[in-house]
């Protein structure tokens, strides 16, 4: 997770976009940067606050350490939680 009191704005960006229950909210929020800028650490974090607030969906990480992942396996164990 994110140290405390750090990548405030990205990680309030990211809450507000999955509090967003209209219509046409956008459906993904694709977090993208060099590697090494934090990326999961903010992905972790925002995952922790939205299970403790009872909003969580699901959350997945792609890793380059793992090579090829088939999107298949991603939904389908989105699904089995």
């Amino acid at each position: 997770k994110c140290m405390p009191n750090t990548r405030t704005e990205i990680i309030e960006k990211v809450v507000t976009w999955a509090s967003n229950s209209s219509d046409d909210a956008p459906y993904i929020f694709w977090l993208n940067a060099m590697a090494g800028e934090g990326k999961t650490s903010i992905a972790t974090t925002v995952a922790h606050m939205l299970h403790e607030n009872g909003i969580l969906g699901g959350s997945f990480f792609f890793s380059q350490d793992q090579g090829r992942i088939h999107i298949v396996n991603v939904f389908s164990t989105l699904i089995a939680y």
